[in-house]
C-alpha cells in the first residue's frame, strides 16, 4: 500500500488530514462484486480489515438504493 502511505504524506503536509483509501471504479461504477480489495480498492494498513468490509457493504446499499432501516440488503 505504498501508494496510499505517499497519498497520506501529501495530505497530510498540505493540512487535508489523512487518506485512508482509494478506489479505482471498474467500467460499471454500480457493480459492486466488481470492487476488489487489492485490485482497485486500497485501504491504509491502519484500517481494520472489518470496517473496510463494513464500509463495501454501506455503499453498496447506499449507492443502489437499497437501504432499509439503515441496513443494506
Amino acid at each position: 500500500m505504498a501508494v496510499i502511505d505517499a497519498l497520506n504524506r501529501i495530505a497530510q503536509s498540505r493540512g487535508l488530514g489523512g487518506v485512508l483509501g482509494a478506489r479505482r471504479p471498474p467500467p460499471k461504477k454500480n457493480d459492486w462484486d466488481a470492487y476488489r480489495l487489492g485490485g482497485n480498492v486500497f485501504w491504509h494498513g491502519d484500517v481494520p480489515q472489518a470496517q473496510c468490509e463494513r464500509n463495501r457493504a454501506l455503499l453498496a446499499g447506499c449507492c443502489s438504493g437499497q437501504f432499509d432501516s439503515g441496513t443494506p440488503t
